[in-house]
């Protein structure tokens, strides 16, 4: 495999001069982008901490299409991938149309794709069952929640020649590693859900694609609503342990911090394209951006 350092930039921000550093070496960077190196649509990037490896999440074309052609990568924490298609399409098992969400919980790694929900036995990503969820078009977003179980959203839409058309089937669900599911909330009125986070069974935090909206739902699909972003069509939202909620959002370009007051967000990385599902690294306190629409991962040094 060839060195993919030189696909790799650091961008430095000091006192207002922007710098490119072509170094794999430098750890202090606050962003490194790894780019050039195969991804496709990355959709989503998951850190398993088991085994220090970042997994992304490959499209690898449109969101809503059945072609069959989607892929997991592994990437490690310097940036180098360590196998583009860990992952991919069994013809005799199970297809990966359309990758989206991924979340490992407990020794479970669940891939959200379209109508179905992929799951797969760690660390030897054994093939378990592929788990269809009714009444669903675009399962997106996954969050972790105990008994090994994940928080899956429905963003209600489907393809409309070129474009997307809402199905109102917005929704989040519950989904064990055994087959079960069950639905937390159903409203087709919620706004399109993208990115979940689950914090606890009172605190299951949702970001809107189509209404732009931050809210705070729990177990019995309660509501209340959040500090509104800035911009529009977001799509992945994590929370950090200091409590900062961190979203992306498509129209503003942008990864927004909120701060512990709840109330006023920041502009964390500005401009990047199609930003998307939200990964941590808790070892090295870094936050893991996909850029669906440009083919990269941001590593942010936070």
């Amino acid at each position: 495999m060839k060195d993919p350092s030189h696909h790799i930039h650091e961008v430095l921000v000091r006192a207002g001069w922007l710098m490119l550093v072509s170094s794999l070496s430098t750890a202090y960077a606050d962003n490194r982008i790894i780019e050039g190196v195969g991804f496709a649509t990355p959709e989503s990037v998951e850190y398993y901490q088991e085994a220090d490896v970042y997994l992304v999440s490959n499209i690898n074309g449109h969101p809503l299409e059945m072609d069959g052609n989607g892929f997991i990568s592994k990437l490690s924490p310097s940036g180098e991938v360590l196998e583009l298609e860990w992952l991919k399409s069994d013809p005799e098992l199970y297809t990966f149309h359309a990758p989206k969400g991924l979340a490992i919980s407990g020794e479970y790694l669940y891939i959200a794709d379209l109508k179905q929900v992929h799951v797969f036995k760690l660390p030897g990503r054994d093939y378990l069952r592929s788990i269809r969820i009714e009444n669903t078009y675009v399962l997106n977003g996954t969050s972790p929640a105990p008994g090994d179980s994940v928080i899956v959203a429905d963003t209600g839409y489907e393809k409309n020649g070129e474009d997307i058309a809402p199905t109102g089937t917005d929704a989040l669900y519950r989904v064990w590693p055994d087959g079960n599911y069950e639905a937390i909330i159903r409203d087709d009125e919620m706004g399109n859900p993208n990115g979940v986070y689950y914090v606890n069974d009172q605190e299951i935090l949702v970001v809107t694609f189509g209404s732009g909206e931050l809210f705070r739902t729990n177990l019995k699909g309660e509501r209340i609503n959040l500090s509104k972003p800035p911009d529009g069509q977001l799509d992945g939202v994590e929370k950090l342990p200091d409590g900062r909620i961190f979203v992306t959002g498509w129209e503003g370009k942008a990864v927004y911090e909120l701060g512990v007051d709840g109330e006023a967000y920041s502009i964390l990385i500005n401009p990047i394209e199609g930003a998307a599902d939200l990964g941590f690294d808790s070892k090295r306190n870094r936050l893991l951006v996909p850029a669906s629409h440009s083919d990269k991962v941001i590593i942010h040094d936070l």
